[in-house]
């Protein structure tokens, strides 16, 4: 249809370059299923009907495993139903519309689950909740704390004299921490650096070292979105000192051991949140998790019976503690009212 030539190659891979190559993995497999689906009842996948994608919900919901336990759960079910919408969408330009969407869908959704939770029990899962105040507040006066040496400054010690492990140990022992202490201070930096700025775990695993700054005046973050880790661009967001020194003086000084402790390299200042001995990686927001559970753990914080607390408790308890306090806020977009009113 666009031809063979090198603009329309070139549009082409422009056009599956607009997500995560994850995601048309995951897209992709699940049309692939609808496809099969439809094959083998003589259904037409493309365009498909309404009804024909109700149909699938319903086979989906009936599907099982070897041991006899649902191979779809109902939580999921969306994922497979946007699969189909998205085809529809960048191939046809939804001349019919999303045949997987609309409230059709989500009372049967609703059913889906409801019958699975009465035939399984054992599905049912604790509820992410919201991560209370308190929480961050004990990992911010942790993080405070085990950075306190750093008031003084840290000593010099000569490249020439001392090899790269040599240097991060001295500069360790300088700041009264060893690799056990430095992890439990990550974990406290991270925690409270999300909470109290981000609203999204994503927001802060993807951070460089050159992504945050503290002047006297203004914290700054320069911010990627979810999912747009690969992009150049980034959004600046300001956050006045006044109101947030706590953590100004955590984030001042926890960038600063960084960069004492040479982990990265200057022209690649790597991960804001890389320690020694660990390899150059992208952290994501499992990582996060992984840092609030710890958190949790030092602490003895753990929530109420039946519900969990995860990265995305985070994004949760920020904006329930906005709310709490009377602030407006827009779901997606970071106030520095909103950030400074929590603290």
């Amino acid at each position: 249809m666009m031809g063979d030539d090198c603009d329309s190659r070139h549009a082409i891979r422009l056009l599956t370059n607009c997500s995560a190559p994850g995601t048309y993995a995951n897209a992709g497999g699940k049309w692939r299923q609808f496809q099969l689906f439809c094959s083998a009842r003589n259904l037409d996948s493309l365009p498909a009907t309404p009804e024909i994608c109700l149909r699938y919900g319903g086979y989906l919901a009936r599907k099982r495993k070897k041991n006899g336990m649902p191979a779809v759960n109902a939580r999921s079910a969306q994922q497979y139903f946007s699969a189909i919408n998205r085809v529809h969408a960048e191939v046809l330009g939804s001349p019919v519309g999303f045949p997987a969407g609309g409230p059709m869908f989500q009372r049967l959704k609703s059913g889906w689950e409801r019958d699975h939770i009465q035939k399984f029990p054992e599905l049912v899962k604790d509820a992410t909740t919201a991560l209370p105040a308190d929480v961050a507040c004990k990992a911010l006066a942790g993080a405070d704390e085990a950075l306190l040496p750093l008031k003084h400054g840290l000593v010099r010690h000569s490249s020439r004299l001392h090899t790269a492990q040599s240097r991060q140990t001295a500069v360790l022992k300088d700041v009264k921490l060893n690799q056990s202490k430095l992890n439990n201070l990550r974990s406290d930096v991270a925690i409270a650096f999300e909470f109290l700025l981000c609203g999204r775990a994503d927001t802060a695993a993807y951070l460089s070292l050159n992504d945050v700054s503290v002047t006297d005046d203004y914290i700054t973050a320069r911010v990627r979105e979810k999912g747009k880790k690969h992009q150049r661009e980034r959004n600046v967001t300001q956050f006045p000192v006044q109101g947030l020194d706590t953590i100004a003086r955590v984030l001042r000084r926890w960038r600063r051991l960084i960069i004492a402790l040479k982990v990265n390299h200057p022209a690649d200042p790597g991960s804001f949140w890389r320690l020694p001995g660990e390899r150059d990686r992208a952290f994501t927001s499992t990582d996060v998790t992984a840092w609030l559970t710890d958190v949790c753990a030092r602490y003895r914080c753990s929530p109420p019976p039946g519900h969990k607390w995860t990265s995305h408790s985070l994004r949760k308890g920020s904006v329930s503690a906005a709310v709490a306090a009377g602030m407006y806020y827009q779901l997606g977009t970071i106030r520095c009212t909103i950030r400074c009113t929590i603290s």
